[in-house]
């Protein structure tokens, strides 16, 4: 087909009505839309009235409703729901409900919820939540029946929240002072839902004289009222006067007694390996299983902490 004749038959399929939208019988619907800015396309001043089937917006995009596929250079306002594949440079913005998949450079926003999975390089946004939200920094719902993964995640309700930071309303959240067996005193935060939690900690050192820090993530298995199992996965490092002075990852199995509403009790082992500075080998755990080239070994870990619950 020459190109002089495709023009004339965009602009035909952009105006022609499809089938009427199951939730608003009224507005107009199209099968193909398309823009420049808000107000310069196909539906020139009437954008936010149609219902779209498929949109194409070079910069902004504002409609009534999407159906089908939305792609936009920037930014996708849809005045209503959204239903199918949304995609955006900058973000895009769902008033009424969104079913699908949602995808954005820097944040989704859905304030009658979502279905699907809502990924986005900052942050996502939502009413209640089935499905997945996936940030590269935070993400904030309502109800979550599915799974929240970013660095914060806040929610009303949500059993798995996969997070350093996990605000959720119904959830659990400690702060707690334990020691291990490298010889750090830690001040640790402990957040999440009813299953997964994250772990946030810093502290002292005593062997090498400086910082040590850790962050990881934790799963718990309710087994009683007063008992929890707990197993975390965490990543460490210790410093001295002159820097850094070791790092390791570590596993930890660890039964948590609850004391009362407010306290717990944790005492736990397992196993970890640590990469340090030959000047600062009595900064690893002295239960050696196994010993590298003088810099690395896996040893045994044992951690104690005491917790006050919220």
């Amino acid at each position: 087909m020459k190109p002089t004749r495709l023009l004339p038959l965009l602009l035909l399929l952009a105006t022609m009505p499809a089938a009427a939208s199951s939730d608003d019988t009224t507005a107009p619907t199209s099968a193909i839309q398309f823009s420049f800015c808000p107000r310069v396309g196909t539906h020139g001043a009437f954008e936010r009235e149609y219902i779209n089937y498929v949109s194409v917006n070079l910069t902004v995009g504002i409609s009534g409703g999407e159906r089908g596929l939305t792609v936009a250079g920037l930014s996708n306002v849809v005045r209503g729901d959204a239903t199918g594949v949304q995609i955006a440079g900058i973000s895009n913005h769902v008033q009424g409900t969104g079913r699908g998949l949602t995808v954005a450079g820097v944040v989704n926003m859905a304030r009658g919820g979502y279905q699907g999975v809502q990924i986005a390089g900052i942050a996502n946004h939502a009413g209640d939540v089935q499905g997945m939200q996936l940030a590269g920094l935070y993400n904030v719902a309502g109800r979550v029946r599915g799974v929240q993964i970013g660095i914060v995640n806040v929610a009303e309700n949500s059993d798995w929240t996969l997070g350093l930071v996990n605000i959720v309303r119904d959830g659990q959240m400690s702060l707690g002072l334990q020691y291990d067996a490298a010889g750090s005193v830690l001040l640790a935060f402990r957040s999440g839902g009813r299953h997964l939690y994250g772990i946030l900690g810093a502290g002292y050192n005593h062997r090498t004289g400086g910082m040590a820090t850790e962050a990881g993530i934790g799963v718990r298995i309710p087994c009683a009222r007063w008992l929890d199992l707990r197993q975390e996965v965490a990543a460490s490092s210790l410093y001295a006067s002159e820097g850094q002075a070791a790092w390791g990852v570590s596993y930890l199995f660890a039964p948590a007694f609850r004391i009362g509403q407010h306290f717990a009790l944790a005492v736990g082992a397992g196993i970890g390996y640590q990469s340090f500075y030959p000047t600062h080998q009595p900064a690893a755990s002295p239960f050696v299983l196994w010993q590298g080239d003088g810099t690395r070994q896996v040893s045994l870990n044992l951690q104690a902490s005491v917790e006050y619950v919220f």
